[in-house]
């Protein structure tokens, strides 16, 4: 059991340092809520709830730039 504990620590070590090449890539969120119709009001205001957050962050998330994408349900 001790040797598969450490092969998952050893196979999550060199996912994080595959990633760290790529830190200063944008990370990408996206909203699928409704933005039309009867809870359009609802879409949008989960949409800025959000973005007020990262806003309060700093306007990064881990230090990583934000691209967001809206698609309408």
């Amino acid at each position: 059991m001790n040797h598969a504990l450490t092969r998952a620590a050893i196979a999550a070590a060199l996912t994080f340092a595959a990633t760290g090449a790529q830190a200063a890539d944008k990370i990408k969120v996206g909203f699928m809520l409704p933005y039309s119709g009867t809870f359009a009001a609802l879409g949008n205001a989960i949409e800025n709830g959000f973005k007020l957050y990262v806003a309060e962050q700093g306007g990064k998330l881990g230090g990583r730039e934000i691209e967001y994408f809206k698609v309408d349900d």
